[in-house]
């Protein structure tokens, strides 16, 4: 099972924004889980909460202390975790 099939069981009353720049759209798998979408990198940091780096995409790296700094973080990747929020 993958992250976000288990945060999407694990918690089905929240809403789970799935980033993912080199896809159009959700897999099969997650195509009927009424709570996630694939959302734009600008949409997701608008509106979600915690932010759970899970790969290290040349956009995510490019968000700005500014754009982080209100968000809880959980960085898999460690691309922020050198920086100072």
């Amino acid at each position: 099972m993958n992250v976000v099939s288990a945060l999407s069981e694990a918690m089905p009353d929240r809403r789970i924004l799935a980033v993912e720049p080199h896809v159009d759209a959700l897999p099969a798998s997650l195509g009927d889980r009424s709570n996630v979408a694939l959302v734009s990198l600008a949409h997701a940091m608008r509106e979600a909460v915690t932010v759970v780096l899970l790969v290290d995409h040349q956009a995510f790296g490019t968000l700005s202390l500014g754009d982080l700094r209100t968000k809880k973080l959980v960085d898999t990747r460690g691309i922020w975790s050198t920086r100072t929020i």
